[in-house]
């Protein structure tokens, strides 16, 4: 069985690594989140593991109360979806951009296939020097 809890060095809470994530990070698009990352080499060796904070933007949701249960749900698919790298430590933030709150099973169909790309866009990275 995995561990499937997200602690709570898993999250991202630093003002510097957010502008970072915001100048230097590539993103993409899988259907209602975005996905915003980038890959910095670790330096020590240490365990890696993955990065991540969650937003629902106020000028689609101006309650706080569903932007929260939309967080919530994104919390939620990434905590049972997270993945692990072994040489790099990936820092990400999920975008939540529909208008609608989608079900939560389409969450965890959508982080699955957010988790398929950034493994691929992991793999194209370690093969180019």
């Amino acid at each position: 069985m995995g561990n499937f809890k997200l602690k709570k060095n898993e999250r991202i809470k630093h003002k510097k690594i957010f502008d970072k994530l915001f100048r230097e990070g590539k993103s993409f698009h899988v259907r209602s989140i975005k996905f915003i990352y980038y890959f910095q080499e670790e330096t020590n060796k240490g365990p890696t593991y993955p990065k991540v904070a969650f937003s629902a933007p106020r000028r689609l949701y101006p309650q706080a109360v569903t932007r929260n249960r939309i967080k919530r749900l994104l919390r939620e698919a990434w905590r049972l979806n997270k993945i692990s790298f072994n040489e790099n430590q990936l820092f990400m933030l999920l975008v939540y951009q529909s208008k609608n709150i989608l079900a939560f099973q389409e969450i965890v169909e959508i982080i699955k296939e957010g988790v398929n790309t950034l493994k691929k866009h992991f793999a194209q990275n370690a093969c180019s020097p």
